[in-house]
């Protein structure tokens, strides 16, 4: 199973860090940051996650907060509030249309990432 994988087990949430600190925390068994945490023996930063919408797409953090409060409350403290989904809705606005082994970008996420940033939408 990989970090692209969304589980459907109740207890798992849905977040999305770089490779690099998936593979350095040893790949499997981190259903939730606190586990991922555990794994790496830090707590995680901004500069752990990746661009996916999964860390800042306001619709998928408002269902997140809605079914899972604790983690989204866990997430929005390791990626810096607001500020950070910012920051990371950046990111996705700056990467090409596909990278390998990524989520693609799409325009509704586009669309989204923009409304986030209150970039102007043509």
């Amino acid at each position: 199973m990989s970090w692209t994988v969304i589980l459907k087990r109740p207890e798992t949430t849905t977040y999305v860090v770089k490779d690099s600190i998936w593979n350095k925390a040893g790949g499997e068994g981190m259903d939730t940051i606190l586990d991922l945490e555990r794994k790496l023996q830090r707590k995680l930063t901004l500069d752990d996650f990746d661009d996916s919408p999964a860390n800042w797409n306001p619709n998928t953090l408002n269902d997140l907060k809605n079914t899972y409060p604790e983690t989204y409350e866990v997430l929005m403290d390791r990626i810096g509030g607001i500020e950070g989904t910012k920051k990371l809705a950046e990111e996705y606005l700056k990467r090409t249309a596909k990278f390998p082994n990524r989520f693609s970008k799409t325009p509704a996420n586009e669309l989204e990432a923009k409304k986030l940033i209150g970039e102007r939408l043509q």
